[in-house]
């Protein structure tokens, strides 16, 4: 007996053969009736002994890689001739080695009603990403001032990081949001305008996580925004 099998598609004709007990090439092995793909969390398919006679080999109807796609359809191929096969999901076989007509005809129509549903599925996921195709289509036309309102307005709108900078009140107005993400506190934002509208803003003051790094009468700059006064001026008299 080899254990050490050449290729796995020989692995997968000595496993649908049954001729020894384990064997193993590549990511593929298998261990009495069961073959896997690269571990034990992905049963590839399963032998059982049917009870009016010959064998029955259930195979997984997942997917996991295109690599194990390669190994299902080698143990599909390799298991032609060698009895009934069923393609099912793993919470669908039983325990045990013997399987009933009974039972794969339950399992047979348990796994339409999966497919079923993973096509609905399937079918709402393509009509969500065309939504999204069609959104992203509309937004690609847009100027740039109209992406600008739009995003003040409150709407998730991608902005060009060249865009003149804007700011937005999120959170119930608890926190101010520039158009190049960046969060305050709503607070700390009203109390650096008002120390700025005094002339006491300094370089090194803190507003929030962020540092002011320069300030005069016409621009504020903290961090990578440089905002003109007149664009904070008319923000926080609004």
């Amino acid at each position: 007996m080899r254990t050490a099998l050449r290729n796995t598609d020989e692995a997968a004709h000595v496993w649908a053969a049954q001729t020894q007990e384990h064997g193993k090439a590549g990511n593929v092995f298998f261990e009495g009736p069961t073959i896997y793909s690269y571990g034990r969390h992905f049963a590839i398919a399963t032998i059982y002994r049917h009870a009016d006679g010959g064998n029955v080999a259930l195979f997984n109807s997942r997917r996991y890689s295109s690599s194990t796609a390669r190994h299902q359809a080698q143990a599909r191929s390799a298991w032609t001739g060698n009895g009934h096969a069923l393609r099912c999901s793993p919470e669908l076989w039983p325990a045990g080695d013997t399987i009933t007509a009974a039972q794969l005809e339950t399992m047979a129509a348990k796994q339409a009603e999966l497919d079923a549903a993973a096509g609905e599925a399937a079918k709402q996921a393509k009509r969500e990403q065309a939504r999204r195709n069609r959104e992203r289509a509309k937004l690609a036309k847009m100027d740039a001032a109209e992406r600008l309102a739009r995003w003040t307005a409150g709407e998730n709108v991608p902005l060009d990081y060249a865009a003149p900078l804007a700011l937005r009140y999120i959170d119930g107005g608890k926190r101010i949001e520039t158009s190049r993400r960046a969060v305050v506190p709503t607070a700390c934002a009203l109390l650096a305008w008002r120390a700025h509208q005094q002339g006491t803003l300094a370089p090194g003051d803190r507003l929030g996580p962020y540092t002011i790094t320069r300030t005069d009468a016409e621009t504020v700059v903290i961090g990578c925004h440089t905002f003109p006064v007149a664009t904070l001026a008319a923000f926080f008299t609004a």
